[in-house]
Parts: C-alpha cells; structure tokens; sequence
C-alpha cells in the first residue's frame, strides 16, 4: 500500500469525479495529505494518507470496490468516503504506468 501511495503526487492537477458525477481537482499533494477542491463550491477538502491507506486495505479485503457506505463503516474515512474510490482508482492506474 505504500508504494501506492508514492504515486500520489503525480494526481496533482488531475480533475476526478465521484460515483454521483461530483467534480473535484486535485491541488496539492503532501506527504501525508493531499488537498481536493470541489468543482461545484470552490471548496477544499483534505484526505489523509491513511484514509486512503484503510480504504485500500478494505477494497483488498473484500475484492471490489468498497461502496462510500462500507468505507464509513469500516472507519476508513467518515469524512470523505465519496472521494476514496476515485483516488484509489486513479492511484492505481498510475502505478500501473509506472
């Protein structure tokens, strides 16, 4: 999971979509965050590294894509469970290219 991880700063500028069709751009990439901005709002959000990390963990686990609801309830994110899947979608495509 961590060398998934090492692929995130390369979602920088990237312009995602969650599963209801909900915009977001990805505008910085830290080390143990990285900041979307909605498109709709304007507003920005910050997923944690682990987020993503358990999110991954449980998609794993259970061999498809978690819903935004098994993410919530499986403490992997509350806040951001919309996000997770698209990230993690587009992490793994990029590790794939690497």
């Amino acid at each position: 999971m961590a060398d998934l991880w090492a692929s995130a700063p390369l979602l920088l500028g990237k312009t995602l979509q969650t599963a209801t069709g909900r915009q977001f751009d990805v505008v910085t990439v830290g080390e143990a965050h990285l900041v979307v901005r909605i498109a709709s709002t304007g507003n920005d959000r910050r997923i944690y590294r682990r987020e993503i990390e358990a999110t991954e963990a449980l998609w794993q686990e259970t061999g498809t894509a978690p819903t935004p609801g098994a993410i919530r309830d499986a403490q992997a994110s509350e806040a951001n469970p919309a996000y997770m899947v698209p990230i993690i979608q587009e992490l793994r495509g990029l590790r794939q290219k690497a």
